[in-house]
């Protein structure tokens, strides 16, 4: 099943190498103050096995947003939601409600 959906993605953009990129990854950067400027409900969540992000980077990033929740997943990758959706799907849900995301106004 995950070699399926890694093949279907892969379809969508042009073959990627380290030398593509790396340079993209570096303008990606965002810092602790950026970070710290969020106002919003956010759920930092990673998988142990992520190949795009480590579990101490995104820790890191977390401590920087106040009010962040930060959630580890033993033993998922990068699409976590895809891979282990019966652990993913609760955890995001709990997420929701505790932060009253769900809310609607009346």
């Amino acid at each position: 099943m995950r070699s399926f959906l890694y093949e279907r993605i892969g379809s969508l953009n042009p073959p990627a190498t380290l030398p593509t990129v790396l340079p993209k990854l570096g303008a990606m950067r965002v810092e602790a103050a950026q970070l710290a400027g969020f106002r919003v409900p956010t759920l930092v969540l990673v998988g142990t096995d992520d190949a795009f992000f480590s579990v101490d980077g995104l820790r890191e990033a977390a401590a920087a947003i106040p009010g962040a929740r930060f959630t580890v997943m033993p033993g998922a990758g990068h699409s976590a939601y895809f891979e282990q959706p019966e652990r993913f799907n609760p955890l995001v849900e709990a997420f929701f409600e505790e932060s009253g995301a769900w809310r609607t106004s009346s």
